[in-house]
């Protein structure tokens, strides 16, 4: 063999090398029918809002080995690393209101119905239902995500453990109408119903103690845990403007990049990623948001440099929902169209 023939054959070997190690990390395309590409430009970069799916969603997940979608009909599919796509449930169901898959991404959790409201659990692995006692009017997943909390028409706080399918009663609620958020082993959260007219709070219960504690009062007040440890709060100030803070390990910062409703954001921990309404004016926040769709700005705040990039301008009509952080790209569906989208950050 020549000395030109072995130089050419391990240039083709480094070629194959990177072409594998470029695949594994940025992964496969786990997306069918990709639409096409639409630039969206800001003064310092130009970012690629990418469609990737055409089917209307209400919920999903990202992973490393697969996609799973809840579409807006209430079917459930899974698309592996190889795009091929499976259904999970072809069932229909109508009305649905609530959704969040477990922490582990072994369960869907739902809530539906208009008339009588029902929440149900799909075991995405053995693929069947699991339905929660009737008139539970809140539900959240424990961080392990074998337990859901959820709360009664009468007020009593539960535990529902999915493998032994039994429930727990902890307490009587101290409020009514609240959304309930359960992000560390030892504490449940809840709120009530945020509004810009009334003043909200938020009240933790530890398992521990079974004891109850006001940990947050202000007009309009709407939280949303981003993890463990980052919480967004939203709320008026005396002063009657609307103002957001992070609370990240037990440190309280308040928004440099405007008020953004919190179930709007996410984070990776050290940057944190918002949709931020581009106009304030003569709305009422965050009641103006759920009677209608707002456009916004995607918006990202550094924390540790105090850095803000605006990563897309007012050339794309977006109002996002439940972003999600997959590698290198934010995840979103926009409520335009019902679509799901990316950006690369």
């Amino acid at each position: 063999m020549t000395k030109k023939t072995i130089i050419t054959i391990l240039i083709i070997i480094l070629f194959g090398i990177t072409l594998y190690l470029s695949w594994s990390y940025f992964g496969k395309d786990l997306f069918i029918k990709k639409d096409t590409n639409t630039n969206v430009s800001n003064n310092t970069n130009s970012n690629i809002l990418s469609k990737e799916s055409e089917e209307d969603l209400l919920d999903y997940v990202v992973s490393d080995t697969e996609v799973l979608k809840l579409l807006t009909n209430g079917n459930i599919t899974k698309i592996d690393q190889d795009n091929n796509e499976e259904i999970l449930s072809g069932s229909e169901i109508e009305d649905i209101f609530y959704s969040e898959f477990s922490p582990e991404k072994k369960y869907l959790l739902i809530g539906y119905g208009e008339a009588q409201k029902t929440f149900s659990i799909f075991n995405l692995q053995q693929k069947e239902w699991i339905q929660l006692p009737q008139k539970t009017s809140g539900v959240a997943w424990n961080p392990s995500g074998e337990k859901i909390a959820y709360i009664t028409s009468d007020l009593q706080l539960k535990v529902f453990t999915i493998k032994t399918k039994n429930s727990k009663t902890l307490s009587i609620l101290p409020i009514a109408e609240s959304d309930i958020f359960w992000p560390n082993e030892n504490e449940i959260y809840f709120s009530d119903k945020p509004s810009g007219f009334h003043s909200g709070f938020i009240i933790s219960y530890n398992l521990n103690t079974g004891k109850f504690k006001t940990i947050n009062e202000k007009i309009g007040l709407t939280t949303h845990w981003l993890n463990n440890e980052q919480r967004i709060d939203s709320y008026y100030s005396q002063d009657g403007l609307k103002k957001s803070s992070l609370t990240s390990n037990q440190n309280i910062i308040e928004f440099p990049i405007g008020a953004p409703i919190p179930f709007k954001c996410t984070s990776n921990k050290k940057i944190i990623f918002c949709g931020i309404t581009r106009t304030t004016n003569n709305i009422l926040l965050p009641d103006d948001y759920i009677k209608n769709n707002l456009e916004e700005n995607i918006v990202s705040w550094n924390i540790e440099t105090d850095e803000i990039k605006t990563i897309t301008t007012n050339q794309q009509s977006i109002s996002i929902q439940n972003p999600s952080i997959y590698k290198e790209k934010l995840f979103f569906i926009n409520r335009y169209d019902n679509k799901l989208y990316s950006i690369k950050i």
